[in-house]
């Protein structure tokens, strides 16, 4: 059995995994700012050592533990973005290097959850194969094809939601207002305020951390600025063409997709 080292170990997901760990009988070294186990003398001792602190701190800690990972060892992270950490994790340490990230939160629990590694140096076939006895769904690529993809699953989405209730706000409406909701609406409604219910810095994080956000933020602006203005000339072919491109581009919806999103919308 392996020695896990979780830096920043304390929070809700550090303590998830501790737990994992522990479940397969690995030991499980847990340091922070406030625990006696320094992170330099857990990653020193770790055959696996997990950094799992906010993304604007991780690569200032990557910086001061990576010296001290074993050449053997590997080291990771469990930030949202992958292409800065994982650069700072090969420059900083000598140890194998893959990035990691858990794609949910939490509270959903582990089990057939998505979990996305980035190999970048050296191996780490034992450390996937205790991730997928946890239940997890394990996908590969590069740092770099993470970080698209979730510029698009995660920034697109969250800059989204954030427009939706920034521009109820300002139009001063009232989001606890129930009377003449659709289904489809509360949902929707439902989607937001989960969103806006996480903390304010992951977020901004996100939005800011990883390098093709701001390309997914223009084409968000050209997307919503090209539709307002359909809108502001009454352009009802404009708007109609741009809704039968998009048809196309997603195509038809599957049943059991349509079944699971009246289920849901049933619930509201």
């Amino acid at each position: 059995m392996a020695k896990v080292a979780i830096i920043g170990g304390r929070g809700k997901m550090g303590r998830m995994f501790a737990r994992a760990f522990r479940k397969q009988g690995h030991t499980v070294l847990v340091a922070s700012r406030s625990t006696k186990l320094t992170p330099a003398q857990a990653a020193a001792k770790g055959d696996l050592v997990i950094i799992t602190v906010p993304i604007r701190d991780t690569v200032n800690v990557i910086k001061k533990i990576g010296k001290h990972v074993r050449k053997g060892a590997i080291l990771t992270d469990f930030t949202s973005v992958k292409v800065r950490p994982c650069k700072a994790m090969k420059k900083y340490s000598k140890a194998s290097v893959v990035g990691s990230h858990p794609v949910f939160g939490p509270s959903v629990g582990l089990k057939n959850q998505h979990f996305v590694l980035c190999p970048v140096r050296g191996s780490h076939a034992w450390y996937k194969q205790a991730l997928k006895k946890m239940g997890l769904r394990v996908s590969t690529m590069t740092p770099e094809a993470h970080d698209r993809h979730m510029a698009i699953v995660q920034c697109l989405s969250h800059l989204s939601n954030f427009s939706f209730a920034h521009a109820m706000k300002q139009l001063k409406y009232n989001p606890n207002k129930e009377v003449l909701t659709s289904p489809i609406y509360r949902v929707k409604l439902g989607i937001v305020r989960r969103a806006l219910d996480t903390d304010a810095d992951l977020y901004t994080d996100i939005e800011t951390e990883n390098p093709y956000a701001k390309q997914v933020a223009k084409a968000f602006k050209k997307a919503t600025d090209t539709l307002e203005q359909a809108i502001r000339e009454e352009d009802k072919k404009g708007i109609k063409r741009i809704i039968l491109q998009c048809q196309k581009h997603f195509g038809k919806l599957k049943q059991d997709m349509r079944e699971k999103i009246n289920r849901l919308a049933g619930f509201l």
